[in-house]
């Protein structure tokens, strides 16, 4: 191996280094500052997605039909499931920005 084989090498190594410390820094940074996005959409009540803290949400909707049983009436979403209620106090939300989906409880007072 000569010398400008072990210089290269040396350098690449050296360039890794720098790469790794520059990422980790990076890495904390950001860690930080998701750290103040959740505290400041928490204590300004918005609603935020849990995986990438975005606040561009959309809600599902649920398609419901209406079956004449005997002369009675029941509300059924299209899977068939009977439905108590039309209101509920959950709330399914799909994030726009990388589609994660979850269901959150909204506290009615």
């Amino acid at each position: 191996m000569g010398f400008l084989e072990l210089l290269k090498r040396s350098q690449k190594e050296s360039l890794m280094l720098v790469q790794a410390k520059e990422a980790e820094k990076f890495l904390k940074m950001k860690e930080k500052d998701d750290k103040l996005k959740i505290e400041k959409y928490t204590e300004e009540g918005i609603l935020y997605c849990p995986k990438c803290l975005a606040t561009n949400l959309k809600t599902t909707k649920k398609k419901y039909k209406i079956l004449n049983t005997g002369g009675e009436a029941m509300l059924t979403d299209f899977d068939g499931n009977v439905l108590g209620s039309v209101s509920s106090k959950n709330l399914d939300l799909v994030c726009a920005c990388c589609g994660h989906k979850w269901n959150n409880k909204i506290n009615k007072k």
